[in-house]
């Protein structure tokens, strides 16, 4: 089953599909953290990207920007890498609420209680990831471990970019942007956003489960 037309565009039931498990996937994953923080997060609308050009130009961060980057990946059942993107004053101040503590940069991941929190957020994302694409697809969903690192969008990117599974000439991927929302109302952008780059077979099977 192809899943690019002859011009290298996705076809029209690959972006479906992919829509789909961004918007389902990503909201289950996130909105467990805004009630941590007993904040509103709203997810954006999923973007299906395909791009043979440089990814950073298709992100809306500044590839200088620094992020902590949370990487995982899909496993047995399907194959595929997912970023999540997390504003470091987002993580800072979940972290600040889950210790009562605050650290710096430098401290935020080497402190151990520190780490300890920001895992078990890492853990509630994952988690509910994988919960909710396996029901939905009613196929089981393995993730592994993830990883985690503080460093410039540019090179969290390319790391990802470098991974096994990741490596095709045309990439299909889901860009889902979230922001949060206080109790006074008080919107904040760019709090994060979650990339998924599924390989092509993964996106067939998706089609083919989807499809039954």
């Amino acid at each position: 089953m192809a899943v690019f037309n002859i011009d290298g565009e996705l076809k029209p039931e690959a972006k479906d599909v992919l829509y789909e498990i961004g918007n389902v996937g990503v909201g289950t994953a996130i909105i467990p953290i805004g009630n941590i923080r007993e904040m509103e997060i709203k997810i954006n609308t999923p973007k299906v990207v395909t791009t043979e050009k440089n990814l950073l130009e298709e992100l809306s961060y500044d590839p200088n920007q620094i992020v902590v980057g949370v990487t995982t990946k899909m496993n047995d059942t399907f194959d595929g890498s997912i970023l999540f993107m997390l504003s470091r004053e987002f993580v800072h101040n979940m972290v600040n609420i889950m210790t009562d503590e605050d650290f710096d940069d430098e401290q935020l991941l080497k402190n151990e209680d520190s780490i300890s929190a920001i895992q078990e957020m890492i853990n509630y994302m994952t988690a509910g990831y994988a919960k909710v694409i396996g029901a939905y697809l009613n196929v089981p969903v393995f993730i592994s471990a993830a990883s985690l690192g503080m460093d410039k969008v540019k090179n969290v990117v390319d790391a990802v970019m470098n991974r096994e599974g990741v490596k095709v000439d045309r990439i299909a991927y889901v860009n889902t942007e979230f922001t949060i929302i206080d109790e006074a109302g008080k919107k904040t952008d760019e709090v994060g956003q979650v990339l998924i780059f599924p390989d092509e077979k993964c996106i067939e099977a998706f089609i083919e489960i989807m499809g039954e």
